[in-house]
């Protein structure tokens, strides 16, 4: 990386847009400035490398709703984001619990996309922001998307209790055999 990049990067990073604009020389330099501009919520600085690239690259949606800056998330929007680069910012925002990006991520992504492992209800529940679930289950398929969690959640959590019992039943044997517990629980064990 030039020099010239490091301080175009720097710029970003603190939000100096006027710096950010002096440094702004082609569109190559602009990507990892657009990307600090993006993680640190500097707006003025993320519509000048946006304006001066051609092309914005989908990860600065991404990264702006991963750390929450709401206006950012907005502007990104507006001026280009696939379908795909708004599914994965929800998520992250979801998961992050940051509701005021995923009530602007809701409507313009593609809830078709979000039937999957990791969709967006299931990146808010795992990152445990009820608020984000419950946002996401009002505009989505989500009684399809939490069934198939719960069948896969249900499914694994049989098998842990299952091998739970096995050696809860087992212990118990043991102690059976050792003397350390009373016959009438023995008994008991027998019926389960």
């Amino acid at each position: 990386m030039t020099s010239h990049v490091n301080l175009l990067v720097e710029a970003a990073k603190c939000g100096n847009a006027s710096e950010v604009q002096r440094l702004l020389v082609n569109e190559s330099d602009t990507f990892l400035a657009l990307m600090q501009a993006a993680q640190e919520g500097h707006l003025d600085c993320l519509k000048l490398l946006a304006a001066a690239s051609k092309h914005i690259n989908s990860d600065a949606l991404f990264i702006a709703a991963g750390n929450g800056h709401v206006e950012c998330v907005e502007y990104l929007i507006s001026v280009s984001s696939p379908s795909d680069a708004r599914n994965k910012a929800l998520r992250m925002a979801c998961y992050h619990g940051h509701l005021e990006c995923v009530q602007l991520l809701i409507p313009v992504s593609d809830f078709s996309e979000l039937n999957d492992p990791g969709g967006a209800l299931e990146a808010a529940v795992v990152g445990g922001n009820q608020d984000c679930m419950e946002a996401v289950y009002d505009f989505c398929d989500a009684e399809k998307e939490l069934n198939n969690m719960k069948r896969q959640y249900t499914q694994e959590m049989w098998g842990m209790l299952d091998q739970y019992h096995q050696h809860r039943l087992s212990q118990q044997q043991k102690e059976v055999l050792m003397g350390n517990i009373s016959i009438s629980s023995a008994q008991r064990l027998k019926k389960m």
